[in-house]
């Protein structure tokens, strides 16, 4: 794509119903206490560790400019790791939106367990490789690709710099919706189980979604290179 070219035809056409640029960062939460393996009873709940924290403020500093919109999933530990942000840029304006994480094991809601606890049951439930299946409550994988893609959508309708602090199976299901690999299909839910496996994002990974201006938007993906960012705690 030729910015230039779009740039001028921008012109050319330009409305009222044309939308202006738009710049989304999806961001990895921080650290989290489940990472270094401390128990919880809802995983919406669970908070940033001190490392975390640090992240979040790292994050922060690394922002271009003011976010037109800063979106955070619900889960704690996303709103945490926006925090700091909210604090740079309080004329900011924030909104929650449903881009937290694929939480699918319905059946454990309520129990305090640990991530090394729940192993069994996370390798069961992907081993089923039932994209329609629920786990007691939990959603499924088709209905979880199907909240990645309202919110892909809603995002088409804004303008500006967009960050959303969200989670690792967000962003890449994100990824493979906009790059055309997933689907709500068993072979496709392998894929994309394999991949968290083989590449997990690191904590604080920020992702950069540049959208052209025009009538069709047209995604384009990449890494942006970031300041190093405190690391994990051992384990």
């Amino acid at each position: 794509m030729q910015e230039n070219a779009l740039n001028s035809q921008q012109k050319d056409h330009s409305n009222e119903n044309t939308p202006k640029d738009l710049m989304v960062w999806f961001i990895r939460h921080g650290e989290s206490e489940a990472h270094i393996g401390k128990a919880a009873v809802h995983t919406e709940e669970v908070r940033l560790t001190k490392a975390g924290k640090q992240q979040a403020e790292e994050i922060a500093s690394i922002l271009p400019r003011a976010p037109n919109l800063v979106i955070s999933s619900p889960y704690l530990r996303a709103w945490e790791t926006a925090a700091p942000t909210f604090q740079r840029f309080p004329n900011a304006p924030h909104k929650i939106w449903p881009v937290q994480e694929f939480t699918y094991l319905g059946s454990l809601a309520g129990i305090c367990s640990t991530k090394h606890e729940r192993r069994a049951q996370v390798e069961e439930y992907w081993q089923r490789g039932d994209p329609t299946y629920h786990d007691g409550n939990g959603e499924s994988f088709a209905q979880f690709l199907q909240r990645v893609r309202t919110a892909i959508d809603n995002l088409k309708h804004l303008d500006g710099f967009v960050t959303i602090f969200t989670h690792e199976q967000f962003i890449r299901a994100a990824q493979g919706l906009l790059h055309g690999w997933l689907e709500d299909s068993p072979a496709h839910m392998e894929r994309f189980r394999q991949l968290l496996v083989d590449a997990p994002l690191p904590y604080g990974y920020t992702l950069h979604l540049p959208v052209c201006s025009g009538q069709e938007r047209f995604w384009q993906i990449e890494h942006i290179p970031r300041s190093t960012l405190t690391a994990p705690t051992r384990r």
